[in-house]
């Protein structure tokens, strides 16, 4: 019985969340609340240099170097 109350409590809080933050965005469609900003999947990019590739990757370098040499087309010039 405590479960369930516990669950009915957080779905009205949930629904209480979601409700406010459309009615806060009524007017305004476009704007972006930090809930889609989490999910969204504009990543940044960052590269690395060669050199660092052994500790990104937790490899030895001479395995990094053998990955390099195995897949250039992925390499750029710095």
């Amino acid at each position: 019985m405590g479960f369930d109350l516990i669950l009915v409590a957080l779905g009205i809080a949930a629904a209480g969340y979601f409700i406010g933050n459309g009615l806060k965005n009524f007017k305004n469609p476009d704007a972006k609340d930090s809930l889609s900003e989490i999910f969204s999947n504009d990543d940044e990019h960052e590269l690395i240099k060669e050199n660092n590739v052994h500790y990104l990757m937790g490899i030895s370098k001479e395995d990094a170097k053998s990955l390099i040499q195995e897949y250039p087309a992925y390499r750029t010039s710095i």
